[in-house]
């Protein structure tokens, strides 16, 4: 991959001056976009998130990400897949590069980890513009599980299924009637021990008639884990 190189942006150059510190940028990059946030210590959000179409490019990325403001670190988080003929590295050293800050990625078991507990198989389904799934066995992350690209009704996959556009066409009561059908036959299926379903907090959920077997998380633990991963050890 070519990155044009992109002098720092005078915003990230001069002397920071916010309070809550440090801050985290994070990067989730999914196959067609890149969310972009701004995270304080403890991974909370401190503002709007920004959605813009995914560039190899950093030169085309840096400028768009300017209205978030100073930070000290950045985090890039990835879709599952979504490195395959890609070199990410080198796209996240160029950030680095380009930033003056530094860079490291979390992967699917560092975003999931502190939502599980460890014991026997454990499911985690991310609910949001992609639907990302990851296996546990005893705390173990088993890779390469890609859920919402499977086929689950009338040729469509649990992905578009459970799209926030049908969310927002059909309304609340009809996509809960979807992700019930859905976690219903993923629990028959894969029989996990719990299957846990993350969320936004504002995204109204209704599954408690299928507890204890299902948990939900109403916070998106990647915010969470993009802070974390700069305490691991």
């Amino acid at each position: 991959m070519r990155c044009t190189v992109l002098s720092p942006s005078p915003s990230v150059a001069r002397p920071i001056e916010l309070g809550a510190r440090p801050r985290t940028l994070l990067l989730v990059v999914s196959a067609d976009e890149i969310e972009a946030a701004m995270l304080g210590p403890t991974g909370a959000d401190l503002g709007a998130h920004l959605r813009l179409v995914r560039s190899d490019s950093v030169a085309e990325l840096w400028p768009q990400l300017e209205p978030l403001g100073e930070f000290d670190r950045i985090t890039v988080a990835l879709s599952v897949g979504v490195d395959n003929g890609w070199d990410v590295v080198a796209w996240m050293r160029e950030l680095e590069r380009q930033s003056l800050r530094p860079v490291r990625r979390a992967d699917d078991a560092a975003r999931w980890r502190h939502v599980i507990r460890g014991d026997g198989v454990e499911l985690v389904l991310g609910l949001g513009v992609e639907l990302e799934s990851a296996l546990f066995l005893d705390g173990t992350h088993v890779p390469g599980l890609a859920l919402g690209r499977h086929r689950f009704r009338k040729g469509r996959t649990y992905q578009e299924y459970l799209a926030p556009r049908v969310l927002e066409r059909k309304g609340a009561r009809v996509w809960n009637r979807r992700l019930t059908r859905a976690v219903t036959e993923i629990l028959l299926v894969w029989n996990p021990a719990i299957l846990y379903v993350a969320c936004p907090e504002s995204t109204p959920i209704d599954l408690d008639h299928l507890a204890p077997k299902v948990v939900v998380v109403p916070r998106r633990p990647d915010l969470e884990a993009a802070v974390a991963l700069w305490h691991a050890t």
